[in-house]
């Protein structure tokens, strides 16, 4: 088996290499890469290159086209794999999803409905280079959605212990970061890609939109929103981006930045900082479940409802899962309070200060029954608000974005890649 897919691929590069030789303008149709069985014209790059110079706000010209050439190639063979993945798994976009798509971007650049195929055309945009794109970005969604996003797991025990280390750091803050990041295919790449990422701070600094960029070129998984991360812990960032960022003025664009296998740039979008104050002052999102014990209720039964409320209870990990806590045993859950700690009795703000964002705290007992606090959130006075459901999106973010690069290298190692220099 292996030995016939070899001799196939021999004959598809002996086709190809034919074509590439044929008279006239032959050339504008020779192939620049083959992936599996599938080939990647020049047409193809110069279509894609026209698409992204537009998009971006990029400088035309040969220096500027010839720097992004090679990331375009990549590109372009990374989505054969989208495409042919999907074949195999039998994933498809649909008409309604590539017209939405469509319809948004007419939106977005005040096109008359129907009327995108024309705009791009005046523009000296080839309209199947922005088909292809659209098209590959709907499968790559849906194959991680379906095969890659159920992997990622965030513990209980991975939120508390960055929220521990958040509160634990000092004087770090927020900070509302944007990225594009460009993959590094081999040691041979580096240099070219570290040039590209020169010209693009070049461009960005002289108008160019850092999002559109992002969203044309960036390998992160927040390409899709322009690039924008959002706001994030310093603390949380790795030792290497935290120092490299340092001296980035607020909305500058950082130099690039070597990681593990690409080069990264940053924008500060904003940033704030934790001021300390009295945690007394510190604001609390709660929700209340009241169980009614009638006084006359037998002691054996009494101490069987407490302990299976006790033990539900520490299985509550959200504001949502306390309703269903709360209906479950016979309770209603309350609407969010929004309370600072010195509103709370000393026994009960203790116990509410001693309690995680995330987290319900143990029943409380009073005449008529018992009542639960569930603590949604956290906002210290000033400062930054320690949200457990914030956290826990924030690390599935991180792991989605490792497992992808780990999904794409796995296509990319076990397909038939043939790049050539033309």
């Amino acid at each position: 088996m292996n030995n016939t897919r070899s001799i196939y691929h021999f004959l598809v590069i002996v086709l190809l290499t034919i074509t590439v030789s044929i008279p006239g303008n032959a050339k504008d149709f020779g192939i620049v890469a083959v992936v599996n069985d599938q080939a990647i014209s020049t047409e193809d790059v110069k279509g894609r290159i026209q698409l992204a110079l537009f998009a971006s706000g990029l400088t035309d010209s040969p220096e500027v086209r010839a720097k992004l050439r090679p990331q375009i190639i990549q590109v372009l063979i990374d989505e054969s794999l989208y495409r042919q993945k999907a074949e195999e798994l039998n994933i498809k976009a649909n008409e309604e999803e590539i017209n939405t798509t469509y319809f948004n971007l007419e939106k977005r650049n005040n096109v008359k409905p129907g009327k995108l195929k024309n705009f791009m055309r005046k523009n000296g945009v080839p309209f199947n280079a922005l088909k292809q794109q659209v098209e590959s970005e709907i499968l790559w969604s849906k194959i991680i959605n379906r095969h890659v996003k159920p992997e990622v797991i965030v513990t209980n025990a991975q939120i508390d212990e960055t929220i521990e280390y958040i509160s634990r750091s000092s004087g770090g803050g927020d900070i509302h970061l944007a990225k594009i990041e460009l993959p590094i295919d081999s040691n041979n790449d580096e240099e070219q890609v570290t040039e590209l990422a020169q010209e693009l701070i070049e461009q960005i600094e002289s108008g160019a939109r850092f999002d559109a960029i992002a969203q044309q070129f960036s390998r992160d998984i927040s390409a899709k929103s322009g690039g924008d991360k959002g706001w994030i812990p310093v603390n949380q960032l790795s030792m290497d981006v935290r120092e490299h960022i340092s001296q980035v003025p607020t909305g500058g664009i950082s130099t690039p930045l070597r990681l593990a296998d690409s080069i990264a740039i940053y924008k500060v979008i904003d940033r704030r900082t934790i001021i300390q104050a009295d945690s007394s002052e510190d604001k609390y999102s709660i929700k209340q479940a009241f169980f009614d014990l009638p006084s006359n209720l037998p002691s054996a039964e009494r101490i069987q409802i407490e302990n299976t409320i006790e033990l539900a209870r520490q299985k509550v990990k959200s504001c949502k899962g306390f309703d269903e806590f709360a209906t479950k045993h016979g309770s209603s859950s309350s609407e969010i309070m929004n309370m600072q700690l010195k509103d709370f009795n000393p026994q009960i703000a203790h116990l509410v200060a001693q309690t995680k964002a995330g987290r319900a705290t143990s029943p409380l007992k009073n005449e008529e029954g018992l009542f639960v606090l569930m603590i949604c959130s956290k906002s210290k006075a000033k400062g930054q608000i320690t949200d457990y459901n914030a956290i826990e999106e924030q690390l599935k973010k991180h792991q989605l974005s490792l497992h992808i690069q780990r999904y794409l290298q796995k296509l990319r190692k076990e397909a038939y890649i043939d790049k050539r220099e033309l």
